[in-house]
């Protein structure tokens, strides 16, 4: 996992200390009005402390870091053209349309206010009031609704990037209502909000979800994007592999999964070997189930599928499945 970012590991030391004690709005008052545009992720994390240290280490809080974009951003003749999915404004301004950018603390990249600020101020799912602002239950924030926020910069073919909700939109996710936060934001089970000061929950337990904004650099998360079976079938082999995701996979040019079967003969003992490589010109599209076939060999026993997520120059074993028969 990426380290926090320094302001984090900062403020979370100071929570348990009891010295965190400012209102959670942007201007360190405790107006609502205050807490819209202007607001930082530091603020928000004065009563949203164990939230706010999920986002920290999620590609969102490192969008306008991240070294391999920087790289890529300096190749470019407009730069200014990424700055608006990388560090926005709250997208509920242009809903719809790419964000415009954000002028100020870039480096917090996609932060709080990117989702939970709309017209009214502060919003999300829940409306109770709270000492540092008046939360707005948005209908945005539900599984099927919040694809809408995530569209302003994922329904986008641009550079590298691939429109993933233009997948879901013609996919079977789209009509069960299972949005992008069902699988990338995981339900949790806690209290929302707690006292700087005490660390005492100031609200009651209730169902939200996680904000690590899971994603393929995550090998438990990135195997969850394949169902993958091996029968034999006379002389041959079929590998099924099916596409669990809600969007084609792999979702962005330059990521890789390789998905090498290898089979064992009657002692065990490797036997054959096949690669299908999954990139962004050979994806595994939204509910596709595809077939591969291979010469079984002779007297073989059993088979081996591992799944490797190769990225930026690294490689991570993500699922690893035994066959036998």
């Amino acid at each position: 996992m990426s380290a926090a970012p320094a302001w984090l590991s900062t403020l979370v030391v100071l929570l348990a200390a009891g010295m965190a004690t400012q209102p959670a709005t942007g201007d360190g008052s405790a107006s609502p009005g205050a807490c819209r545009r202007g607001v930082a992720a530091a603020d928000c994390a004065d009563c949203h402390a164990p939230i706010a240290e999920e986002w920290a280490h999620s590609a969102h809080a490192r969008a306008f870091t991240e070294p391999r974009w920087l790289a890529a951003l300096a190749t470019l003749d407009r730069p200014e053209r990424c700055h608006g999915c990388h560090a926005p404004e709250p997208v509920q301004g242009r809903l719809g349309r790419p964000p415009a950018a954000r002028q100020e603390r870039r480096d917090a990249g996609v932060d709080c206010a990117a989702c939970h600020v709309n017209r009214s101020g502060i919003a999300g799912p829940f409306g109770s009031a709270a000492e540092g602002h008046q939360p707005d239950a948005d209908p945005l924030f539900t599984s099927a609704n919040a694809v809408n926020l995530c569209a302003s910069c994922h329904d986008t073919r641009i550079g590298p990037v691939l429109p993933l909700v233009r997948d879901w939109r013609a996919s079977s996710f789209a009509t069960k209502g299972h949005g992008c936060i069902r699988c990338h934001m995981p339900r949790e089970e806690r209290a929302i909000a707690f006292e700087p000061s005490t660390g005492a929950a100031t609200g009651p337990v209730r169902e939200g979800r996680s904000h690590e904004l899971l994603g393929p650099g995550d090998p438990d998360f990135a195997a969850s994007a394949f169902w993958i079976d091996v029968a034999r079938r006379g002389t041959r082999l079929e590998l099924r592999i099916r596409n669990e995701a809600g969007h084609r996979v792999p979702g962005l040019v330059g990521r890789v999964f390789e998905v090498e079967l290898t089979q064992q003969d009657e002692r065990g003992r490797d036997a054959g070997r096949d690669l299908i490589v999954l990139s962004a010109d050979n994806p595994l599209f939204v509910d596709e189930t595809r077939r591969f076939r291979a010469v079984a060999a002779p007297g073989g026993r059993g088979a081996r599928v591992v799944v490797t997520h190769a990225f930026a120059g690294q490689r991570t074993i993500v699922a690893r499945h035994e066959f036998s028969w």
